[in-house]
């Protein structure tokens, strides 16, 4: 094997790795996105169910040790805000994840290795 295809072979690797290692990366962000989203569809849920007991406020902390009163409206349409947020950033971290993961088959094809993802 000459120094070129040596020094490819290698270049290819180097790529793989650190597609693994971004994909490893992805793999993290859409757990904890989607830890996030259940978290706020509990919530939302929570405050629709004191809404319908006929609450109007919720405490919200807006601190280390700082709690205030807010209408449970306000509260539930931030959350809503957030949520939509959070659905979008699981969309384009999906969609990242899914062209690495891409790339990362067609290298290890290109190089002759069979990865487990």
């Amino acid at each position: 094997m000459s120094e070129a295809t040596q020094a490819q072979q290698q270049q290819v690797l180097q790529r793989i790795q650190l597609l693994m290692q971004q994909a490893r990366t992805l793999q993290l962000r859409l757990q904890a996105l989607r830890t996030r989203r259940a978290e706020l569809q509990t919530a939302i849920s929570e405050l629709e169910k004191a809404e319908q007991r006929g609450e109007k406020h919720c405490y919200v902390f807006i601190g280390a040790n700082v709690l205030v009163q807010q209408p449970i409206t306000e509260v539930k349409d931030k959350l809503k805000s957030e949520l939509e947020i959070v659905d979008l950033q699981l969309k384009t971290v999906e969609k990242q994840l899914q062209g690495t993961l891409k790339t990362l088959d067609e290298l290890s094809k290109k190089a002759g290795i069979k990865l487990q993802l």
